[in-house]
């Protein structure tokens, strides 16, 4: 920097501090790093804020009530049990579900060798239950991670029943025998 500008900017840095004293000068610093903080810790969130609000707003669309909701009437009773049973998938998506859930096995290096699958239907009910029985053999963190990716991709599916047993206190390997219940939207 040339000699006299840094004259000149001292000079006035000086002048300035004069007019505004200490208690003026720290009002500035204060300016100063709020100014940091929003542009460091406020600006850079923005773009996370927006990507939930957009999210929000299609789950919003997704899962809205049917007409009198949106109209802000009262709903009944039958569009209230219609909205409810239809969120359950319907039977011929079965295949679909229990390939998540292979899928998320396969994932976390699961091998499911046989299982068991009874489906539940009675007469009245508008939902079925389809029952998974199923044989893991993995470390703890695997089997509780594989139950955790299941429950999260497949949202009708229910975690009945858990059983864990280790042939050795040393062995890091568990056999695992997992309960689910799988609710499948009946269109009979």
């Amino acid at each position: 920097m040339d000699g006299a500008l840094v004259t000149r900017l001292a000079w006035w840095w000086e002048r300035l501090r004069a007019a505004l004293g200490p208690a003026g000068m720290a009002g500035c610093a204060l300016l100063v790093a709020i100014a940091v903080l929003y542009v460091t810790a406020v600006m850079p969130q923005r773009s996370t804020r927006d990507a939930l609000i957009a999210e929000a707003q299609e789950l919003h669309s997704r899962y809205r009530m049917p007409g009198a909701a949106l109209a802000g009437g009262r709903i009944g009773i039958a569009d209230q049990l219609r909205t409810f049973y239809g969120f359950f998938p319907a039977l011929e998506s079965t295949p679909e579900w229990l390939a998540r859930i292979f899928a998320a096995a396969e994932r976390e290096g699961l091998t499911l060798p046989s299982g068991e699958y009874r489906d539940s239907r009675e007469r009245e009910a508008r939902l079925i239950r389809y029952q998974i029985t199923l044989p893991v053999k993995g470390s703890y963190l695997q089997i509780q991670r594989f139950i955790a990716a299941v429950l999260a991709e497949v949202p009708a599916l229910s975690l009945d029943d858990i059983s864990l047993k280790r042939e050795h206190i040393g062995e890091q390997s568990l056999e695992a025998r997992l309960r689910f219940t799988l609710f499948l939207g009946n269109s009979e």
